[in-house]
């Protein structure tokens, strides 16, 4: 009876559906749908993302750590090229075999100075070795890039010593140390902000070396600081919350995000495991946490570089944004779909597959448009479907044209950029070839147009220091000189407090440049070109005078007046006024022996260049 009753009831709910309204019978199947397939398909996506999260963020970890690890070990390969060419050079094999046949202090300083000049042609170019020595039972020679800063008396109870003893025609790593503890320093740990606190370094038994053997020892030692580490792998902006650390087969943290970690021993398997591969993924326990790890095998020092995000933060922050994310998504399909299906009407169905005929002519021809009919809201539709397809095309056409545009920008940027690049490294070589002929004065030439190339080009700057704009103007006064055979003498009074404050780029050079073209017309000795840089009161206070044929009062008074000048001096004073306004002057006087002087009046650095328009 019970079964009957129910299917009878079921028959009647049929006859009751097939006679509703199709906006009852449509509402109907759009909430069964809704209560069916959307709860599974939202708790689908969601376990799927859930995968798929977990691929794509340790995929982009590894390949993260794996490039990371690439660029440290072209640098440190790098390093080791410059190292077996520094050995291999011949005034290196000479320079140390004299150091052995002399107990000379003062010849051992002369041949600490020989061998800093061979080691500059090969490691001055490179920013990440922090300094170089060569440890003897003699002397320290001191050749690094920085400051011979090793300890000499308590290097060979180091640590650093043993190892190089050691090492055996090949070049070894020691991992990262604390300095004051490698060379018994106790007073420096406290400073724990100096750049040598933590150092890596690479050594080598240059007794191996062609070079005579004696009882002492000679062993190089390249020092790096902790952070050629950071530098490499500290900015991640792709995800937050990863720790990066470096360990070797024991275990040991070479380096790590948290500085007071380096040096602690991980006690577990999975160090030495993950060391004998070349990269991978995983999770590992440390530290009583679960912790997804990417890591690669440096092929140069044979130490392993972790990249690790702790399990339960990776799941606080994403897997509950994705679950967040699902649950609003699924809120908003029920919500929006229920708004949708009860403003939908039969009247719309007919109307709306009409205009899908219609934008599918337009896909095929974009030309096409399509007819206003039916309803005012239809035309309404169809008017800015038409209007926006218009602008689709016209957007179009702007859309490649600005591509075409940017693209040849870009290629006038690089242009840019290569020009003054391959200029500077033609100017290197020559100045090299320049040193190896002994063509000093040449050099020096080279050297000063080279400086001024680049202050020329690789700066936008509105403004300088002092000193730097002062450097500029002095290696433009002596290749100019040069040219006359140094018979300008050049007088330079400067204040010490004013070198680090902010003046207008290229405002001196072209005061001096005016003194060369017209002070000096008639033939006179004792030239002489005078530089001031002073404070007045408030004010800042520069000159550039010459005791050349000088001016006469006219001509003084029409230069200040802005009536007369080169172009040079009239564009500084322009730029001094736009700069700082009427605080600013620029004006011409006359010395008492008859020559000429330029002034500026500046204000005082207090007070920041304020654009005048």
């Amino acid at each position: 009876m019970i079964v009957r009753k129910m299917i009878q009831n079921l028959i009647g709910w049929k006859h009751r559906l097939e006679n509703a309204s199709l906006q009852f019978q449509f509402h109907l199947f759009y909430i069964g749908m809704l209560m069916v397939l959307v709860p599974s398909i939202t708790i689908f996506c969601y376990i799927e993302s859930q995968k798929i999260l977990y691929e794509v963020v340790t995929a982009d970890i590894r390949n993260l750590v794996q490039k990371s690890n690439q660029i440290a070990d072209s640098k440190l390969q790098l390093a080791k090229e410059y190292v077996f060419g520094f050995l291999a050079d011949e005034d290196t094999r000479r320079l140390l075999a004299e150091s052995e046949n002399t107990d000379d202090q003062g010849r051992l300083y002369f041949l600490d100075g020989e061998l800093k000049k061979v080691a500059d042609r090969y490691f001055l170019s490179s920013p990440d070795i922090y300094s170089v020595n060569i440890m003897t039972e003699r002397y320290n020679f001191g050749i690094s890039l920085n400051q011979n800063y090793i300890p000499y008396a308590s290097f060979e109870k180091s640590e650093l010593y043993k190892i190089g003893k050691e090492s055996r025609k090949r070049l070894s790593w020691v991992p990262t140390y604390k300095f004051y503890e490698m060379y018994g320093q106790p007073e420096l740990e406290q400073f724990t902000n100096i750049d040598y606190y933590y150092m890596f370094s690479m050594v080598k038994n240059l007794r191996n070396e062609k070079t005579p053997t004696s009882k002492g020892y000679q062993i190089l030692t390249i020092n790096f600081t902790d952070g050629f580490w950071d530098d490499v792998f500290l900015t991640i902006p792709e995800y937050q919350n990863i720790e990066y650390f470096i360990i070797d087969p024991n275990g040991c943290i070479i380096s790590h995000t948290d500085k007071n970690r380096i040096g602690t021993v991980i006690h577990a398997d999975w160090p030495s495991q993950i060391c004998e591969e070349k990269s991978g993924s995983g999770m590992v326990e440390m530290g009583g946490k679960k912790w997804m790890i990417s890591y690669s095998k440096s092929t140069v020092t044979g130490w392993t570089s972790v990249f690790a995000i702790d399990q339960q933060e990776f799941h606080g922050l994403y897997l509950s944004q994705l679950r967040k994310s699902s649950f609003m998504i699924f809120t908003m399909i029920i919500i929006s779909t229920a708004a949708f299906s009860l403003a939908i009407r039969r009247l719309v169905v007919h109307p709306v597959m009409d205009l899908t005929d219609q934008v599918a002519l337009v896909e095929d021809n974009p030309d096409h448009r399509i007819r206003e009919k039916g309803s005012a809201e239809f035309r309404n539709l169809i008017h800015t479907y038409n209007r926006m397809n218009d602008n689709v095309q016209k957007l179009t056409m702007q859309n490649y044209e600005t591509i075409r545009l940017y693209q040849e920008s870009k290629l006038k940027e690089l242009n840019l950029q290569l020009n003054p690049h391959f200029i500077y490294n033609v100017l290197n070589l020559l100045n090299l070839e320049l040193i190896r002929e002994d063509e000093l004065e040449c050099s020096e030439l080279v050297d000063d147009v080279i400086f001024m190339m680049r202050y020329i080009l690789d700066s936008d700057n509105v403004t300088e220091e002092l000193q730097t704009d002062l450097e500029y103007t002095l290696h433009y006064i002596d290749v100019i000189n040069r040219r006359y055979d140094g018979i300008y003498q050049l007088k330079i009074d400067v204040d010490p407090q004013l070198c680090k404050t902010k003046v207008p780029k290229f405002m001196l050079q072209p005061i001096v440049e005016n003194v060369f073209k017209h002070a000096f017309i008639h033939e006179q000795e004792d030239r002489y070109i005078k530089i001031v840089c002073c404070k007045r009161g408030c004010n800042r206070y520069f000159s550039v005078e010459d005791n050349g044929s000088g001016m006469d009062m006219d001509q003084i008074k029409r230069i200040n007046e802005g009536k007369e000048g080169s172009v040079g001096l009239n564009m500084t004073r322009e730029r001094v006024k736009y700069l700082y306004g009427d605080e600013a002057a620029l004006y011409a006087e006359l010395t008492p022996d008859g020559g000429t002087r330029i002034c500026i009046i500046l204000p005082d650095t207090a007070i920041e260049p304020v654009f005048q328009g």
